[in-house]
């Protein structure tokens, strides 16, 4: 389950910035690859993913919302 923000995160590596990454590369899906994206440190990514307990579900969850998923199929490999 996604923990509750209390306070203003100030983080480099948010989210949305993941989310984004995960749903538009489909290759190369690393800290490395995500920080030189979007020009972030990969320490910031790492920190993130860290600090963070997400699941496939949880992914899932944010990123249907920004779908038109009338004539959709998704498919997400966890491995």
């Amino acid at each position: 389950m996604i923990r509750r923000i209390k306070h203003a995160s100030t983080a480099t590596c948010t989210l949305p910035i993941y989310m984004g990454f995960l749903m538009t590369e489909p290759n190369s899906i690393s800290c490395t690859q995500l920080a030189e994206t979007y020009n972030i440190s990969h320490d910031s990514v790492n920190r993130f993913l860290e600090r963070e307990d997400y699941t496939p579900h949880d992914l899932y969850q944010e990123a249907i919302q920004h779908i038109d998923n009338n004539k959709l199929i998704v498919s997400i490999d966890d491995t």
